[in-house]
């Protein structure tokens, strides 16, 4: 997992920052970005991003902060060059809830930040709140150039959502989605494609429910993780949290064979399934092979993942819940329905050459072939 904003800076995660980091690590955090919001916590920042390999930084002034803290594209540019662990521009933005800085100079300053993203080829993190039709102008304006946006804490409607899309743009999932009051927003979370998702606490602020009103930390990310992962009804995601927690606990996985992200697998499969061959995504490694080494992966990650949240290393009960239970089982099992009745000679080389996972622990019918729903 990654918490892609929060500030370490900040009190009381600063003066405590070792047993934080801890926390993060033992829920299976590998990154954490501590944002940058004024030239003063720069410099604290500059100096956090060395105490732990997981940590990285930012530069940036927060549209809050942009009246006495006046920057240029190349004060922008020199900051980050300062360290190798900056590796964002922001948070800049408009908001125009607040106030705190004039608008005039909040628009400067966020065109500015952009600007020195662009010419530093990185991603540009964006605050936005109450200006949803002036930020997008702003980022459309410089369309063109393709700029890496990340739109930080995203809260904005459906509408602004599909815009930011037609700009490439990621958004990223806060403890807000998991307050009682944020309906609207948690439908437009389901909305947004998978692959343009992001987390993160903003913490000290946001709080998650159930520990909404205390001091927000990375480490309480999971439970962001697992509200998200609950609006997207995907079973892969919803063992996300389990899975690291496991890989972090073991200091090992086993997946990783198929060199395939995780959210890859089961559709790569399900290719085979709707009777379709679909290259292999590694030179000098056919479709075959490859399929292989996908099903124990997949196969892993959800074992690895049930395993460490019950407690179970019986192989018995594990093979019973995976074949008999998930959607991956019924969809490999599928596979070797498939397979079998096939005319297609490569498909019958499936169960030949045993890449379906023995299922002596399994007496129920095979379920349907489709393949829908991956």
């Amino acid at each position: 997992m990654i918490d892609s904003h929060c500030h370490l800076d900040h009190e009381p995660m600063y003066s405590d920052l070792a047993n934080v980091i801890n926390r993060s690590k033992n829920i299976g955090i590998e990154k954490i970005l501590s944002i940058c919001t004024t030239i003063e916590s720069f410099e604290k920042i500059k100096q956090i991003v060395n105490f732990d390999p997981i940590i990285y930084g930012t530069f940036g002034i927060h549209p809050h902060e942009c009246a006495n803290n006046c920057v240029s594209k190349e004060d922008i540019i020199r900051a980050v060059k300062q360290n190798n662990k900056i590796v964002a521009i922001g948070e800049s933005g408009l908001d125009f809830y607040y106030n705190h800085s004039d608008q005039e100079k909040q628009l400067a300053s966020f065109k500015t930040h952009i600007e020195a993203s662009l010419e530093l080829n990185m991603p540009i993190i964006v605050h936005s709140r109450s200006a949803e039709n002036e930020t997008y102008d702003i980022l459309k304006s410089y369309e063109k150039f393709k700029p890496k946006i990340l739109m930080h804490c995203f809260t904005g409607s459906t509408e602004f959502a599909y815009k930011l899309l037609t700009l490439q743009s990621y958004f990223s999932a806060s403890g807000i989605i998991t307050f009682k009051n944020s309906n609207n927003l948690q439908e437009t979370f389901k909305l947004i494609p998978n692959d343009k998702l992001l987390i993160e606490t903003d913490s000290p602020y946001l709080a998650p429910i159930p520990l909404r009103g205390k001091k927000n930390e990375p480490s309480y990310i999971k439970y962001t993780l697992e509200k998200l992962a609950y609006l997207k009804n995907t079973e892969i995601d919803k063992m996300k949290l389990n899975y690291e927690q496991a890989k972090t606990s073991r200091g090992r996985t086993t997946v990783g064979a198929s060199e395939m992200s995780i959210s890859d697998l089961a559709p790569y499969i399900a290719s085979f399934v709707k009777g379709h061959i679909p290259p292999s995504p590694r030179k000098g490694i056919g479709p075959i092979p490859q399929l292989k080494l996908v099903v124990e992966d997949l196969t892993a990650y959800y074992t690895e993942s049930f395993s460490h949240k019950n407690r179970i290393d019986d192989f018995e009960k594990l093979g019973k819940w995976f074949w008999e239970e998930t959607k991956a089982g019924y969809l490999i099992l599928a596979l070797e329905a498939v397979s079998l009745e096939s005319e297609n000679r490569i498909l019958r080389q499936l169960v030949n050459m045993s890449l379906i996972t023995p299922r002596f622990w399994s007496e129920g019918p095979l379920p349907g072939s489709s393949g829908s729903g991956w």
